[in-house]
C-alpha cells in the first residue's frame, strides 16, 4: 500500500505538468513572450556588433587600400600632390636602396646598411620636397620665358646614356707612382673650403643600337615609362638653366681679405705664441712650427684672399675688423684658438672660379628656400601618411 501511494503523486503530477503545456496559463504565456523577445534582441545585439566590427574593417581595408593613397600632401601654388604620386616618384629609389641593402648585407658589411635605412625611411620627405621645388622651378622657369626644348631633352639623355654606359666598362690600369713620390691631398682650411669646380666629362656618343638597347635597360631598372624618364629630365634642364639665370645676378667681385693665422689647440699656448709674435718673431715660421692648420702650416699660416662666408664667422669677423699688419687679439671657434694678421684688404675684388661657383650655389639655396616657405606652398605630409608611403614602398625598415 505504501509502495502504490508513493507512485500515484509523481503520475499525477507529470501529467498536471503536461497538460499545463499544452494548455498554459497567460502567466506562463506572458512569461514565455518575454523570453523569446529577450533571445531576439541578443541575437540582434551579436548580428548588430557583429556587423559594425565587418563594417569597420571594411571601412578601414578600403581607406588604406583606396582612399589613403588619394590624400592630397602637398599644394604648390594650387597644383596638388596625392600621397599616391609620391609613392610611384620614390618606387624606383626604394627598390635601389633595397638592392644595395641586400648587397651589404650579403657581403658582411653592415657598418653602411644603417645609413641606407635612414636613407630610405626619409624617401616620403626628400621625395615630396623634389616633387614640390620641381613645380615651382616650373613656375619660375615659366615666368622667365625659359623653356627646355625636346631637341635639348633627347641631348641631355644621349649624354645619361653615354656616362651610365662608360660606367658599366672596366676601369683603365692605373700607372703605379715611383717610389718616394706622392701627390699630396688638399687639406682644409680652418673654415668651410669651397668645393673645387666640377668638370664634365666628355662621354663617347652611342650607337643608335647601343643607345636603344642601354635606355630601354634604364627604364626597366628604374620602372618609368620613357615619358617618364624624359619629363624629369626636362626638369633637371630647366632648374639647371634656372640656376644659371640666378647666378647672373651673382657678383663678381666683392670686399676681401688677406690674411694668415696659426692654429692653437688652447688658450694658454695661444697667449704664449702671440706674445713670441709681438716681440717680434717671424710669422711665417711660428706658423710652420706651432700651427695645427695642416692647410696653411707649410704656407706659414697664408690663407690667400677670401671674401666672407668663406671662413667661420668668429674668423671672419676678427678678419675683416683688424687693421692691416697688425698681429690680433686670440679667437676661439669651433676649431681651435686663431691668432690672425691681415696683410692685406681690397674693397671690391674679383673672385676666383671656386668662391663664384660657391656664391652661385648659395643664391640658389637662399632662392628654393625662399620660393618653399611662401604661403602658397603647402607640404601637409602627416607621421602616418608617411609611415603607409614606406609600408607602399615594401615597408618600414628600422636602423
Amino acid at each position: 500500500m505504501a509502495t502504490r501511494r508513493s507512485k500515484e503523486p509523481s503520475k499525477s503530477r507529470s501529467l498536471t505538468a503536461r497538460l499545463a503545456h499544452l494548455r498554459p496559463s497567460q502567466r506562463q504565456l506572458s512569461k514565455w513572450q518575454r523570453e523569446q523577445q529577450q533571445e531576439r534582441w541578443v541575437k540582434l545585439g551579436v548580428f548588430s556588433f557583429a556587423a559594425i566590427i565587418v563594417l569597420v574593417l571594411v571601412v578601414g581595408y578600403v581607406r588604406e587600400s583606396f582612399l589613403r593613397g588619394r590624400e592630397t600632401v602637398a599644394d604648390v601654388y594650387g597644383q596638388t600632390i596625392i600621397l599616391n604620386d609620391v609613392v610611384d616618384r620614390a618606387r624606383p629609389r626604394s627598390k635601389l636602396f633595397d638592392d644595395q641593402i641586400r648587397l651589404y648585407t650579403a657581403q658582411g658589411m653592415s657598418q653602411q646598411i644603417p645609413q641606407l635605412v635612414a636613407q630610405k625611411n626619409r624617401l616620403p620627405d626628400t621625395t615630396l620636397d623634389q616633387m614640390i621645388q620641381e613645380i615651382i622651378v616650373r613656375r619660375e622657369t615659366a615666368a622667365r620665358g625659359i623653356v627646355v626644348t625636346d631637341d635639348e631633352v633627347e641631348a641631355k639623355l644621349q649624354e645619361i646614356l653615354a656616362e651610365q654606359d662608360a660606367m658599366t666598362q672596366p676601369a683603365p690600369t692605373s700607372t703605379p707612382t715611383p717610389l718616394g713620390t706622392s701627390t699630396p691631398s688638399p687639406t682644409p682650411e680652418p673654415s668651410v673650403t669651397p668645393s673645387p669646380t666640377a668638370t664634365a666629362t666628355p662621354y663617347p656618343t652611342l650607337s643608335p643600337d647601343s643607345a636603344g638597347g642601354a635606355y630601354a635597360i634604364l627604364l626597366e631598372r628604374n620602372g618609368l615609362s620613357d615619358q617618364q624618364f624624359r619629363e624629369l629630365v626636362r626638369s633637371d634642364a630647366l632648374e639647371e638653366k634656372l640656376r644659371t639665370a640666378l647666378s647672373a645676378d651673382t657678383p663678381a667681385s666683392g670686399p676681401q681679405v688677406h690674411a694668415r693665422h696659426i692654429l692653437l689647440d688652447s688658450p694658454e699656448k695661444a697667449e704664449v705664441v702671440r706674445q713670441r709674435l709681438l716681440n717680434g718673431e717671424d710669422f711665417a715660421e711660428l706658423a710652420r712650427q706651432e700651427s695645427k692648420d695642416p692647410g696653411s702650416k707649410d704656407k706659414g699660416g697664408d690663407l690667400g684672399w677670401f671674401g666672407s662666408g668663406v671662413m667661420n664667422l668668429p674668423f671672419e669677423l676678427a678678419a675683416f675688423s683688424q687693421e692691416v699688419g697688425a698681429i690680433g687679439e686670440v679667437v676661439e671657434s669651433r676649431n681651435g684658438q686663431h691668432i690672425i694678421q691681415v696683410l692685406e684688404k681690397s674693397d671690391d675684388r674679383p673672385f676666383d672660379a671656386d668662391t663664384l661657383q660657391r656664391k652661385s650655389q648659395d643664391t640658389w639655396r637662399n632662392w628654393i628656400s625662399t620660393a618653399q616657405v611662401q604661403p602658397d606652398v603647402k607640404n601637409m605630409l602627416s607621421a602616418d601618411q608617411r609611415d603607409w608611403a614606406l609600408k607602399a614602398l615594401g615597408g618600414i625598415r628600422r636602423a
